[in-house]
């Protein structure tokens, strides 16, 4: 994003990969709106004669947002309608996927939000009269939380423990040793709780991950070799769990596995922020066997 005098500046990124930069030569970004507290819902109960209720949850909205638009009179009647088209091109759902709305805060911090128009412009009547654009376009966040743009990622430190022992019943067959990742007090910046990527790279015969801070963990029972990865991505309503070719692997995990909750926390859901995640691959081999997080700290809004 280039320098602009009042240090606030928008980017809208297709998923195609095609890039626009508000304000950038004639177009401006007037106002902007619905970028703090999304809607929320909390779910309640009532008990038998009970006055009032009983909270037992809460669950976030989709967001709506809203930038005023303006764009400066065109050189020619063609040249306005030709403006028109490019700033259609760039909303239109056809693109492969979402939007991903970019602030930039006047200390640099980003401040990213994966948006669909909704409608997008609408040109009302009385637009473009002097050949200029003055427009509002409307967008949707399905998923309401902003999230910094820079990727966060994280690989522990490893330690062989030759007396590693999972609580598992079922026949299985380890080796004499194993391996342990660990990750201690680290503190997430993030208000909203963040759901990581974790890549595991083999060999191993059996991994446990676990989220040491809120006692959330998983195993996957089926062994993978050297230069085989396991690619967890623990988005909520996207979970998938696929190898390095892209396949589908979610056979591989075990009984009584808890990904819904597997995150990374915020103050004060957890103390100050501080998480700590841990991984033991049995079978394991040192130099070769990795475990890697990567995450975005999120935001209740901006």
């Amino acid at each position: 994003m280039s320098e602009y005098p009042q240090g606030e500046l928008h980017q809208l990124v297709t998923a195609d990969g095609n890039t626009f930069v508000f304000p950038d030569g004639d177009m401006f970004v007037l106002s902007f709106g619905g970028y703090g507290a999304p809607q929320t819902n909390y779910q309640t109960r009532r008990g038998y004669r009970q006055h009032g209720v009983t909270e037992i949850d809460y669950f976030l909205q989709p967001r709506t947002v809203a930038l005023s638009m303006y764009r400066a009179a065109a050189k020619s009647r063609q040249d306005y309608w030709d403006r028109r088209n490019e700033l259609l091109n760039i909303i239109r759902p056809n693109r492969g996927g979402p939007i991903v709305m970019t602030l930039r805060q006047p200390d640099g911090a980003l401040r990213s939000l994966t948006v669909r128009a909704s409608p997008g412009f609408q040109f009302d009547t009385g637009d473009g009269n002097a050949w200029d654009i003055d427009d509002d376009i409307m967008f949707i966040a399905h998923d309401p939380t902003w999230f910094d743009s820079a990727v966060v990622t994280s690989t522990p430190d490893v330690t062989t423990d030759d007396n590693l022992v999972f609580p598992i019943t079922f026949p299985i067959v380890f080796g004499t040793a194993g391996l342990l990742f660990e990750t201690t007090e680290f503190t997430y910046e993030g208000t909203w709780r963040t759901y990581p990527t974790i890549t595991i790279n083999g060999p191993y015969l059996f991994a446990r991950l676990r989220q040491v801070t809120t006692g959330i963990e998983f195993s996957l029972n089926v062994a993978i070799s050297a230069g085989e990865q396991r690619i967890i991505d623990l988005t909520p309503g996207d979970i998938t769990i696929i190898n390095e070719l892209g396949d589908n692997k979610f056979s591989d995990l075990g009984p009584a596995s808890n990904l819904v909750e597997f995150a990374v926390w915020p103050d004060p859901e957890v103390a100050g922020g501080i998480n700590q995640l841990r991984a033991e691959l049995q079978g394991g081999s040192a130099g070769t066997s990795s475990v890697i997080y990567t995450y975005n700290n999120r935001y209740f809004g901006v």
